[in-house]
């Protein structure tokens, strides 16, 4: 919603961002994987606890958010920027199937360590505990965005998507700060997915689709664009 509804794109990127954070949490936190007869080549062997997987995966996809934005932005505008986003969607899981040493191609990762599992909780009381940190996540992004959105920062987002022209005439720059929102909604991306992959302990090509971007506009249009 940042991105699409106080910023006016239309943008599709974003579900593509969720499985790169998924995926990047995915590689930080995974064991070194012996050897075997699939040849897993996707783990890096960090297994790095679970907060810090969490801020790896966002840094990565504001990182990964800041370049397609930094170029993307600059030259196209409206539809021909959701054309570009939507194509950039299909190119990466094409080029993920198709490169094992990635993140182990169409067989995807699995086995990611749940968070706090060496408490030896039930599977009730762990899930109860998971949705907890969950809502934690959940409130702490709402408390951010609530601020950003009646901040100076917010009413020029909203400025820039009613009327771009009158915006610059301002002395906005609608491209500037529509980057930033854009690197906003990259990081908020990048934590769904680890939230995501930490809850599913897998993750692979088939867990991700275009579809899935239409199903978040949906919920966006039927929350209230902007709100």
């Amino acid at each position: 919603d940042v991105t699409s509804g106080w910023a006016g794109l239309f943008d599709f990127f974003v579900y593509a961002l969720v499985a790169i954070g998924a995926y990047v949490y995915g590689v930080v936190t995974l064991p070194q994987a012996p050897p075997n007869q699939y040849g897993d080549q996707y783990i890096l062997g960090l297994h790095l606890p679970f907060v810090a997987g969490v801020a790896i995966a966002m840094l990565v996809t504001s990182l990964i958010s800041l370049i397609v934005g930094a170029v993307a932005l600059r030259q196209l505008r409206q539809l021909y920027f959701g054309i570009m986003t939507f194509s950039s969607v299909l190119i990466i899981a094409v080029v993920i199937m198709a490169a094992p040493w990635l993140f182990n191609g169409i067989i995807g990762l699995y086995g990611v360590e749940a968070p706090l599992s060496q408490l030896g909780l039930d599977p009730t009381t762990y899930a109860l505990l998971f949705l907890g940190i969950c809502l934690v996540a959940l409130t702490l992004v709402y408390l951010l965005l609530e601020r950003l959105f009646w901040s100076p920062f917010g009413l020029c987002l909203r400025s820039i998507r009613d009327d771009e022209v009158a915006a610059a005439g301002f002395g906005r720059n609608p491209y500037a700060e529509r980057l930033k929102a854009y690197v906003i909604g990259g990081a908020i991306a990048g934590l769904a997915g680890a939230l995501l992959i930490t809850y599913l302990t897998t993750w692979g090509p088939g867990a991700w689709s275009p579809i899935e971007t239409i199903l978040i506009f949906t919920a966006i249009i039927l929350g209230g664009t902007g709100n």
